[in-house]
């Protein structure tokens, strides 16, 4: 019930999330410990987050990710850069 609440709260408002609490619009209309939530209920919050986001018919994507994509694009055409399998990358992460 808690969730369902905070979720229908969240689609009206502002929010801000903090190590400790979940602020609702621009005063604290409502608040809740995030700290007592289960580890299940943060995943369904995560979750019901994620789908009500992915549902927006204008995801408004901010200019520099378009020019990012378009750059990375660019260099990978020209042989300038190339992709690495995940996995690869990972490992060479780990070595630093």
């Amino acid at each position: 019930m808690l969730l369902r609440k905070a979720v229908i709260l969240i689609k009206n408002a502002v929010c801000c999330l903090s190590k400790e609490t979940l602020f609702l619009g621009e005063m604290m209309t409502t608040a809740f410990n995030i700290d007592q939530l289960s580890r299940i209920e943060k995943l369904q919050l995560l979750e019901q987050l994620w789908q009500d986001l992915s549902n927006d018919p204008d995801p408004s994507i901010p200019q520099w990710h378009v020019d990012v994509l378009v750059q990375t694009e660019e260099l990978v055409e020209t042989n300038q850069s190339h992709f690495v399998d995940w996995y690869d990358a990972k490992k060479q992460l780990q070595k630093k």
